[in-house]
């Protein structure tokens, strides 16, 4: 079962910040400069998010936040300004 998400991250290090986009980069669509957007199956998700979570360092302040989004709000989602559209062929699907 795919769901969408969208995911953010507040990182300190620019060493790790870099590591954590490139990992999230694999699966999702960067729509702002620490949020990354996209509609992927579950388990790889997991995967992705354990990988990325691993790099946060809590003493260090940083923060890694994943929404999941339900099927009826994804499409209600408000964007003002310049945005990236997720378009279907954006989806990585593993």
């Amino acid at each position: 079962m795919s769901v969408h998400v969208v995911v953010s991250y507040d990182i300190a290090n620019d060493r790790k910040r870099r590591k954590i986009a490139q990992t999230l980069e694999t699966l999702l669509v960067r729509v702002q400069k620490s949020v990354f957007e996209g509609e992927v199956p579950d388990g790889p998700l997991r995967k992705i998010v354990e990988r990325a979570a691993g790099k946060v360092d809590r003493e260090a302040g940083d923060s890694l936040r994943v929404y999941r989004l339900c099927a009826g709000c994804a499409p209600r989602v408000e964007t003002f300004g310049t945005f990236v559209q997720v378009e279907e062929e954006d989806v990585r699907i593993f």
